[in-house]
Formats: structure tokens, C-alpha cells, sequence
């Protein structure tokens, strides 16, 4: 038989159906979905479609990264860009990203060691939610701020964090400053004063035992949460203090996750300190049993075995 005859009658891969096509687009790497642009007018389609998909893109090699960017821009929702070995490329890559990203709505950077802050300040007014993981930064970035709709802030481990950056920061839905030491407890007050209408908070500290005066300190952080936040729903709080019974009073939370800092350096507690613990532990179970509102109650190192109360 002629080998074209054969060839002219068996199935051909283009005789399969858009969605077969579009499904064997999920075993392809990016690269290869890239290569496969120009190739004829019905996989330009197909791609063009199938790229909806990319709402979340993640640099963290340069090759291909502008590629990538362009063809894949105008969908994605959020990057993540951890430059570790291409650190000098980052101006470049936050011009590829706001000429491309036009729908951009997260940012989250980690690792970053140097910001360019022009380029930063267009994309920072773009976006509603930043991420900033253990970024070397000074204060003027505050400045960045100015004039932007940022929603949700979240500060990972950046050493030099003060007051200072959150000079035109206000009105947030969500913050969570992790692993910061820096701040004292009198900043974040100061910080939460212009962000009252938080639905979310996260503090972690994560620095071991504190001292008498650090936990009175931390307590007045508590007492101001307590009585002046009164929309937050998800509160993770993770700092040595003595009266996390208040947070039992927050009237529309839903979710709260404490840590027992004062466990983890001590294998065994004097009887009094314990008895401080568990006494301010039940009461604020015996006040959240009174809430109308709390579904999920996280508490981790409290008898090593109580983590998880489900009241929904």
C-alpha cells in the first residue's frame, strides 16, 4: 500500500478535538507551550486560551522569564520572584513585569536584595497585596507607599523594620509581620491605629523567652487588639504574654492561633507559672464558648496535645 495512502487515512493529531487537545496541554512544561507559538493559527488559539490558567507565576530562573512574561502577562494574578542567583536583573524584570502584567493584582518578593525604588513604586500602586520575604530595605521604602491601594501587607523576616515604614500605610484589610524583632510593641500599636478596620492579623515573633518587661510590653499590645480592633475575624498571635484571655472578647473573630513562647525554652515550669498559663488558657476558652462567632481555635504547645477546638 502507498505510505502516503496509509498515512492520508490513519488519525492524525490535529483530527482530535479542542478539548483533547487542551487536555494534553496539561503535560507540557512552559517552555514547550511557548515553542509551540506560531505553529498555525488553531494552536495559537488553543494556547490562548489555555494560558487563562496562569493566574500565579513564580520566577526564579532569568532564561526564559521574558518569554514567559509576554506571552503569559495580561492573565497573570500574582508573581513571586525569588532572584537568588540573578539578583542583578531585578530592574529589568520588574520592567518586564509591569509592561506585560497589566492585570497584576499580588506582588511577593522574597530574597530581594536590593529594590529599585521608581521601578517598585509602579508596580506597588498596581497591585492590592504585597509580600515582602526577607528583603534588604531601609525605611524610605515607606515612601514607596504613598497613594496606593494596598490591602494586604505581609513583612517576612526584614531585619531593619520600623515604624517609620508604615508612615503612609492605613486602612489595610490583612498585615502580618512575622519573624521582625525589631519593632517594639509600641510601634505596632501605632502601626494598628491607622489600620482599624483589619479583618486579619498575624503577629509572630518567634524569639524564644521574653523578659518581665517584653511581656508587660506585649501585654499592652494584646489589651490594644482587645479593645480597639473589633472586625478582625482571623487572629494568629504568637508572642509571650500573660493575658491572651482578652482575645476572647473580640466580638466577630472566627479563627484564632496562639503559641506558648513560654514553653519552648523551659522543659519544666515552676508551679506558679504553669497555673498562670493554664488559668489564662481556660479563660479564654471560657470566653470564646460564649461567641457567636468563633469556628477555629489553634493552640499550639498547651499540654502538648490540646491544638485544634472546631465549634462550627
Amino acid at each position: 500500500m502507498n505510505p502516503y495512502k496509509r498515512m492520508k487515512n490513519s488519525t492524525n493529531f490535529m483530527d482530535l478535538n479542542d478539548d483533547c487537545l487542551l487536555y494534553l496541554l496539561n503535560f507540557m512544561k512552559l517552555e514547550e507551550l511557548l515553542m509551540l507559538r506560531g505553529v498555525c493559527i488553531r494552536f495559537d488559539n488553543l494556547l490562548y486560551q489555555y494560558r487563562k490558567r496562569f493566574d500565579y507565576f513564580s520566577i526564579r530562573d532569568l532564561p526564559g522569564a521574558y518569554e514567559a512574561l509576554q506571552f503569559l502577562g495580561p492573565v497573570i494574578k500574582t508573581i513571586y520572584l525569588y532572584p537568588r542567583t540573578f539578583q542583578n536583573a531585578v530592574p529589568e524584570i520588574f520592567d518586564w513585569i509591569t509592561e506585560f502584567c497589566v492585570n497584576l493584582e499580588s506582588l511577593d518578593l522574597a530574597g530581594v536584595d536590593v529594590i529599585p525604588k521608581q521601578k517598585f513604586i509602579t508596580l506597588v500602586r498596581r497591585v492590592t497585596s504585597l509580600t515582602m520575604r526577607g528583603v534588604y530595605f531601609d525605611d524610605s521604602l515607606g515612601d514607596c507607599f504613598k497613594g496606593t491601594s494596598i490591602e494586604e501587607l505581609k513583612l517576612v523576616a526584614l531585619r531593619d523594620l520600623t515604624e517609620q515604614f508604615f508612615i503612609h500605610i492605613s486602612n489595610l484589610r490583612a498585615l502580618t509581620i512575622c519573624c521582625c524583632r525589631t519593632m517594639p510593641c509600641d510601634s505596632y500599636i501605632q502601626v494598628l491605629k491607622k489600620n482599624l478596620n483589619l479583618k486579619k492579623l498575624e503577629i509572630k515573633v518567634s524569639d524564644g523567652w521574653y523578659s518581665p518587661n517584653e511581656i508587660k510590653d506585649s501585654d499592652k499590645l494584646v489589651e490594644y487588639i482587645a479593645n480597639n480592633l473589633h472586625e478582625i475575624e482571623e487572629l494568629t498571635f504568637d508572642s509571650s504574654v500573660s493575658n491572651r484571655s482578652l482575645f476572647g472578647n473580640l466580638p466577630n473573630l472566627k479563627k484564632l492561633e496562639i503559641e506558648l513562647n513560654e514553653l519552648d525554652e523551659f522543659d519544666e515550669l515552676d508551679s506558679w507559672s504553669w497555673n498562670q498559663i493554664s488559668h489564662d488558657i481556660n479563660k479564654l476558652i471560657e470566653n470564646l464558648s460564649k461567641s457567636n462567632t468563633i469556628e477555629i481555635l489553634f493552640i499550639n504547645g498547651y499540654e502538648h496535645h490540646i491544638d485544634m477546638v472546631n465549634w462550627s
